[in-house]
């Protein structure tokens, strides 16, 4: 756990699940720049459990997964050049640094998801909403602006055009709209939120996470503009055929029975 007197960044961990809680309820889970800065050395932690194999982050209670950065020190960002920068690269390093986590990493959003909060469910590979939760990217609200990678990541899920809408328009959609645009991948009724979390949770979990983090590795490629496989992407391809997790599958498939997959897990 790293404390803050303005908010905190908790873990929690579940067996093979580490939970990633935006803790600062009274103010809607805003971030403070302690918390921004926080981020990279929680996930480093996270990552050092061998038993963890997939990650979720969420908010504190129900009202909101985040409603982003703090205003005030926004505010105080404004008074000097050396404040601006220190706040925009430390939210830069949080959003790279959930981004590039090797595991797979799921969003659990319930309430309200906007600016900044918004900015690290889409660092995050999935996202899984309550249907009564509201999303919204809002720079253009204070006359600020989303990094490039931020920009990029809403352009990649819900395309340039609609991407240049939410951002021109700041408008607040909801669950339903989110969903439909690919902003989040399942919409859920909040009394049964929890259930169907880990109902998703276990289907990612019992498949083999050599191919989930191999996936991982290509998408992050995909991004840089590769079109075709590299030498070390063929090579993760050609030694999954003789690796433990591709025996068991086949085996799991000729018995007609759930694979028991092994590789990296603890």
């Amino acid at each position: 756990m790293i404390n803050s007197n303005d908010g905190m960044i908790r873990v929690r961990y579940d067996g093979q699940v580490a939970r990633l809680v935006i803790d600062r309820p009274a103010k809607r889970n805003a971030m403070s720049l302690s918390m921004w800065l926080s981020v990279p050395a929680t996930l480093r932690e996270i990552r050092a459990q061998r038993s963890v194999q997939l990650l979720i982050v969420e908010g504190q209670g129900d009202e909101a997964f985040s409603a982003g950065a703090d205003i005030e020190e926004l505010l105080c960002a404004s008074e000097c050049k050396q404040a601006a920068e220190n706040y925009v690269d430390a939210i830069r390093a949080a959003e790279a640094a959930l981004g590039d986590f090797d595991l797979p990493t799921l969003a659990c959003i319930r309430g309200f998801c906007m600016g900044g909060g918004l900015e690290l469910a889409m660092a995050c590979d999935l996202r899984v909403a309550t249907s009564d939760s509201r999303f919204a990217a809002p720079p253009a609200r204070l006359g600020i602006t989303y990094s490039t990678s931020s920009t990029r990541r809403l352009a990649s899920l819900v395309g340039e055009s609609r991407a240049k809408e939410l951002l021109f328009s700041a408008r607040v959609i909801d669950a339903f709209e989110a969903c439909q645009a690919g902003l989040i991948n399942q919409a859920y009724m909040t009394a049964n939120f929890e259930e169907h979390c880990a109902a998703y949770v276990g289907r990612i979990l019992r498949n083999s996470q050599r191919s989930i983090r191999n996936a991982k590795l290509i998408f992050d490629s995909i991004r840089r503009g590769v079109q075709f496989d590299s030498s070390e992407v063929r090579e993760l391809r050609v030694r999954g055929f003789s690796e433990v997790d591709f025996r068991e599958g086949v085996d799991a498939f000729r018995a007609n029975r759930s694979a028991k997959f092994t590789w990296g897990r603890g």
